[in-house]
């Protein structure tokens, strides 16, 4: 949620690396006053190694996250 307590909506743009899906995600967040910071993390698997993850500066219960695919 952004600082008006309404969902936070984050559009990504189609062929979107994931470079930009967390810039946009942080972009919008500090916009927003949301708290919510995007970053990638290279988990070394050789095949996809890089993955987003998605963290809350907020605790507890108010730190939930949902991210829908659509």
């Amino acid at each position: 949620e952004g600082s008006n307590g309404e969902p936070l909506e984050v559009a990504i743009d189609p062929g979107a690396t994931l470079k930009d899906v967390a810039t946009r995600i942080n972009e919008t967040s500090e916009s927003a006053g949301a708290g919510l910071r995007a970053t990638i993390v290279n988990t070394g698997d050789a095949e996809e190694p890089f993955r987003l993850m998605v963290a809350s500066a907020t605790t507890g219960a108010a730190a939930k996250i949902a991210i829908d695919p659509d």
